[in-house]
């Protein structure tokens, strides 16, 4: 039977997993004996660290450029501002990304005595936009293949392909959104974000062709699109 001590775990069950760094709900989670407060402390200091990095880039690096990108004209646009945020830009990625990934949900993690604390893979190493999807963010990763996959594989019975294909646009809707509200545009502006990311479909076809030659010829691919395609969505965001 239903009971008041069920409800009770049940609600508590809800407001642990508000909390905690797992976006697929898991009623009962592997927990550890208890906290580990050095490491505990690590992951606060990391995170305070990478902030405040964050930040400094963005600040003295980014900010001085972006504001320029509206005034100039497009050959200044192309041979100099361009040049000059794209490795601050690439630099604020992996640090932003260390911050979230690696030291604020670790500290989370920490704190609730989570076991399981693999939030990403070594995306570092893909050889294609499909796998970087897989391994950079797998909390994400795992709510869309649970929710929307598999639900589309299984109860809809649709086709591993049609599937696929609208985990990805779920996604890039997904991200357009957060990148809307971040930077406060206007709904008149393209959705940059969107158009790149439907992109990475054929991308991630012709980098399956370059890793049948070369993994590492791939892997090349990969990188040169994650360094030129940040600012470059950047620059045409303030700039359309």
């Amino acid at each position: 039977s239903y009971t008041m001590e069920s409800r009770a775990r049940t609600f508590n069950n809800y407001i642990f997993h508000l909390v905690s760094p797992y976006i697929v709900y898991k009623e009962n989670p592997p927990r550890t004996r208890e906290i580990n407060y050095r490491a505990l402390w690590e992951k606060v200091t990391g995170t305070v660290f990478c902030w405040l990095l964050a930040h400094l880039i963005l600040e003295h690096y980014m900010l001085p450029k972006l504001k320029l990108i509206r005034t100039v004209s497009l050959p200044d646009l192309v041979l100099d501002i361009f040049p000059s945020i794209v490795l601050p830009t690439i630099f604020a990625y992996i640090v932003l990304f260390l911050l979230m990934f690696e030291f604020w949900l670790g500290a989370l993690a920490e704190a609730l005595k989570l076991e399981e604390r693999q939030f990403f893979s070594d995306w570092w190493n893909s050889s294609s936009f499909d796998e970087f999807s897989r391994k950079w963010n797998i909390p994400i990763h795992l709510f869309i293949k649970k929710h929307v996959y598999k639900v589309m594989l299984e109860r809809f019975k649709w086709t591993r392909g049609s599937s696929y294909f609208t985990c990805f646009v779920i996604s890039a809707m997904l991200h357009e959104f957060v990148m809307w509200a971040a930077l406060g545009q206007r709904l008149r502006h393209p959705p940059v974000i969107f158009v790149f990311q439907m992109l990475q479909i054929p991308l991630t076809w012709l980098a399956t062709v370059i890793s049948r030659c070369s993994p590492h010829l791939a892997n090349m691919f990969f990188w040169f699109g994650m360094i030129f395609g940040p600012p470059l969505i950047t620059v045409l965001y303030i700039r359309l």
